[in-house]
């Protein structure tokens, strides 16, 4: 590739009236290394473990970066504990800044050195964290334990693989039509942001574990009515969980329909809402903010927002989960406005 280019420049050269030789030769010399450059671009191979760091100090070293849409660099960071992903000139200068850096596996696939970040030694998914059917299977168990206070429903089908998105209805009195002010809690919109889903599972077994023992929990529940949705983005969720990839942040649908789902395919469920739908997200279907087609074009946020027209939600709280962080985002639902709420 690089003798070609180079063939290239120097016909270019020679097709030149010589006359104007001179400045030919000046351009070629210019075009020359950044040609040689590109060509010898060093690819993050190492995985590195950083301890004793903080955020605003690695962030200082001007070479780790955090984008939540394109993590190339910091993978997550865990109270003072950072996985990042470097070339090996940059494993070096980091360790002659002082950084104590410990390099856990080098390999030129990123799906492997995501794997060993995420997921450990082993490569694979492993406890506290759960796949969706245990989380289903934990949800049937907190049913069965407390049938007076759980109510576990279906609120629509994934997009791609048509598989069902589960919903948990909490409260002391299950009957329908209470009127009981409403707050929905909901997990992974970004399928890679797995913590989301335990926070919710952790809340459903919380609520039901001490009602009627914790007051502050028997006061919420007789008061109001919670409803947890553990996974929006089902399929990416599965993908992530399954060990396929763990980058995978956007739902699972084949945006070329070719019948086989590739990594920057997919739509970003959180970008896929009308609210401010055109100035929010891509329009690039390979980009990891790609909104969709149109509003709602996904069958998640649509269930989302036929939850939400239909309990006229108090308060919607997300949970997002990036590189470590936890927080709960919250929203104003205008529920009589069909998806006029953005999560």
């Amino acid at each position: 590739m690089v003798s070609l280019e180079l063939e290239s420049v120097a016909t270019m050269f020679f097709m030149v009236p010589m006359k104007q030789s001179l400045v030919a030769f000046v351009v070629i010399w210019s075009v020359l290394p950044c040609i040689l450059l590109s060509q010898h671009q060093p690819g993050r191979t190492l995985l590195l473990r950083i301890d004793g760091v903080t955020q605003e100090q690695l962030f200082g070293t001007g070479i780790v970066t955090l984008d939540e849409y394109d993590p190339r660099s910091l993978v997550s960071l865990v109270r003072d504990t950072a996985m990042v992903i470097a070339t090996r000139a940059e494993a070096e200068l980091l360790r002659e800044r002082g950084f104590r850096c410990t390099t856990l596996i080098e390999d030129t696939s990123t799906v492997r050195l995501f794997r060993r970040a995420r997921y450990g030694p082993s490569m694979n998914l492993e406890p506290p964290l759960h796949s969706y059917s245990s989380i289903l299977h934990e949800i049937d168990s907190f049913r069965k334990s407390h049938p007076s206070l759980v109510k576990v429903f279906p609120i629509g089908r994934t997009s791609q693989r048509r598989q069902t998105i589960y919903a948990v209805r909490i409260a002391h009195d299950l009957r329908p039509d209470q009127h009981r002010p409403t707050i929905l809690f909901n997990g992974c919109h970004h399928s890679d942001e797995l913590l989301g889903a335990e926070i919710c599972l952790g809340i459903v077994h919380e609520l039901t574990k001490h009602y009627g023992i914790d007051p502050q929990i028997t006061r919420w529940l007789d008061s109001f009515e919670i409803i947890v949705v553990p996974v929006v983005n089902v399929d990416g969720h599965d993908m992530v969980t399954s060990g396929g990839d763990p980058r995978w942040g956007k739902n699972a649908r084949d945006n070329d329909g070719n019948g086989e789902v590739m990594f920057t395919e997919g739509v970003n469920l959180n970008r896929n809402y009308d609210f401010n739908w055109a100035h929010g997200g891509s329009a690039d279907p390979a980009d990891r903010r790609y909104r969709g087609p149109y509003p709602f074009s996904e069958t998640e946020t649509r269930a989302i927002a036929e939850l939400a027209q239909q309990k006229r939600f108090l308060l919607p709280a997300k949970w997002r989960a990036l590189s470590g962080r936890i927080s709960p985002v919250f929203a104003t639902c205008l529920a009589g406005q069909r998806g006029r709420a953005w999560w």
